[in-house]
């Protein structure tokens, strides 16, 4: 694999994590 296709991947999956966080925030703001 090449450097920058996993540091993508790692890009991804961190800014996956941080959208599931500001979800959980805003859902329990909601509620």
């Amino acid at each position: 694999m090449h450097k920058e296709m996993i540091q993508g991947i790692i890009f991804e999956s961190r800014t996956d994590v941080i959208l599931r966080k500001n979800i959980k925030k805003t859902l329990l703001l909601v509620s």
